[in-house]
């Protein structure tokens, strides 16, 4: 009556097994477990506000990659299609459309941090701030980060800005364009 297989039956169980754990983990890094959170009302003016903001944020680092990236991710994160679908419109092979996926979802999430810089920021010449997004996702030569830390120690605005990246990247590593509310602006 189960709708698991007869043989190999070892394999599924510890399958399942590995898969519920990965679901329970996942669920418990999304919950706040703070009992000194302020409780807000989750339809307040300001969430709204800031949900609205987040999501034009995502949406303008979207709109700033190619049309493939945007298109795999669209269907990858908001319609949630299969591995397969994707490469058939593609015309690609499914291990290609995770490659892709991949690119993408590092294009996006630079896109993203890039926007979280202050413009001022990105272009001044005596701060890094503007090429520390691109350093925390590809790690940049050992010269390279030596200079970035001494740096960040000697201006606390870089530092700030430095924290705040990291934030904001944890942040969206654990969340997908649809829960960011970008489907609702697509």
């Amino acid at each position: 009556s189960g709708t698991g297989p007869e043989p190999s039956f070892r394999a599924y169980l510890f399958a399942t097994m590995r898969n519920t754990a990965v679901s329970w983990h996942r669920q418990t890094r999304l919950t706040e477990t703070d009992p000194d959170l302020d409780e807000s009302e989750p339809n307040d003016a300001l969430s709204t506000l800031e949900d609205r903001a987040r999501s034009a944020e995502v949406l303008d680092a979207f709109q700033a990659l190619p049309t493939r990236w945007q298109r795999v991710l669209w269907l990858t994160e908001v319609e949630e299609a299969k591995r397969g679908e994707i490469a058939a419109e593609f015309g690609i092979k499914p291990n290609a459309v995770s490659a892709l996926y991949r690119r993408a979802r590092a294009g996006l999430r630079l896109e993203w941090l890039t926007l979280q810089v202050p413009v001022e920021l990105r272009e001044s010449r005596e701060h890094v701030a503007g090429i520390l997004p691109a350093l925390m996702l590809d790690g940049g030569s050992v010269t390279q980060r030596r200079e970035i830390a001494e740096h960040l120690r000697r201006c606390e605005t870089c530092a700030e800005i430095q924290d705040e990246l990291r934030s904001f990247s944890a942040r969206m590593s654990r969340s997908t364009l649809a829960v960011a509310g970008f489907a609702g602006l697509g």
